[in-house]
């Protein structure tokens, strides 16, 4: 029979797929239903910033939250670039982290009624969604961060295979939620300075061109 926590990290993934999250999941416990909400949040964020970023880049293809090499929350922005391959980007898990940080705060502060489920998300997404846009639309494809290019069916399984590890850490740090109710649902660890969110570090949206780095993807 399998562990409550490999039931747990198998039905969150479920649940990141799926358009509605499963009720059996919702009422497994507490800390399932911590991470259906932020799972939710950061969905509906995503989906804000993909309108955004298409809006002012119609190459752009896809954005989602990742786990990086340290396994700190990062945000992964692709787009197809000229040469017919999906390139990809990775913001530093630094600024993610801060700015989720300061989005749930003021959300918080301006929200305290919305503590969980749908209240949250309509609380926290279009907020978190504003703050990441100015930083990518600056940001993404430049030379903070780690980009690479790989084929669109390289991709889509690197797509699925983030997700699904995000998925089942995100279930994981639920479990220690449960356990230390201090800490914050959405930041997931402790973030040094930072420049201001949607301040330039030097190229912009629309730079083209692949820049090597040791950031292995797909395959």
């Amino acid at each position: 029979m399998l562990k409550k926590s490999t039931l747990l990290s198998l039905a969150i993934a479920g649940a990141w797929l799926s358009p509605i999250p499963q009720a059996a999941v919702a009422q497994d416990s507490e800390a399932a239903k911590h991470v259906l909400d932020q799972l939710n949040a950061e969905r509906e964020t995503t989906r804000l910033l993909l309108e955004k970023l298409k809006s002012t880049d119609p190459s752009v293809i896809d954005v989602y939250f990742a786990l990086d090499d340290a396994g700190q929350r990062t945000m992964v922005v692709s787009k197809v670039a000229d040469n017919g391959l999906i390139e990809t980007w990775e913001a530093p898990a630094d600024v993610i982290n801060t700015t989720i940080a300061e989005a749930e705060e003021k959300a918080k502060q301006d929200n305290p009624e919305a503590s969980s489920g749908f209240d949250w998300t309509s609380a926290i997404a279009p907020m978190l969604g504003g703050m990441l846009a100015g930083y990518l639309l600056s940001n993404a494809f430049s030379g903070a961060g780690k980009s690479a290019q790989m084929t669109r069916d390289a991709h889509e399984r690197e797509r699925r295979m983030q997700s699904s590890a995000y998925s089942a850490n995100t279930a994981t740090r639920a479990q220690q939620l449960r356990q230390n109710p201090t800490t914050n649902t959405l930041n997931r660890s402790a973030s040094p300075a930072r420049p201001a969110v949607g301040q330039s570090q030097g190229g912009t949206f629309n730079s083209s061109g692949a820049r090597s780095s040791g950031y292995s993807l797909g395959g």
